[in-house]
């Protein structure tokens, strides 16, 4: 099963987060700020992150930019969380990398449905470079 990275300042969101997530299945880590969800990121090994988007210090915007910057991490799945709902606050957040978007508050079906699609399309990508992978490798054998 997949692995999900939590970054979110707000302990009831983190309970409700991971909670959910859990019961489907996920195995589920939980960082309280931008910096702790960087360290995870590289020792956790997620296949997708849920960031609040507004937190002390490091905001989820500049988590995403970290991760996406990052050849190594740059194909996980970001979801920014976030109360935002202004057309600018969505572009900024695409901008930064992020690959959707779950408002606040979370509706555990919507924050289902997304991780699953963001799951489906992270697994597509990896599909995709072991292909190409073995293709370089086959293309060099011949």
């Amino acid at each position: 099963m997949h692995k999900i990275l939590i970054v979110e300042d707000e302990a009831i969101n983190q309970l409700i987060l991971k909670q959910t997530l859990e019961a489907q299945g996920y195995e589920v880590a939980v960082a309280s700020d931008g910096e702790t969800g960087l360290a995870m990121v590289e020792s956790f090994g997620p296949a997708l992150i849920i960031c609040d988007w507004v937190m002390p210090e490091m905001s989820g915007l500049e988590v995403c930019r970290h991760v996406k910057a990052d050849s190594a991490f740059s194909n996980i799945f970001f979801i920014l969380l976030t109360a935002r709902t202004e057309v600018q606050d969505r572009i900024e957040g695409l901008d930064s990398g992020a690959d959707e978007f779950l408002n606040k508050p979370v509706q555990p079906d919507e924050l289902q449905a997304r991780v699953r699609a963001g799951l489906r399309i992270y697994q597509a990508q990896q599909d995709l470079r072991q292909l190409t992978e073995a293709l370089q490798a086959q293309q060099q054998r011949l």
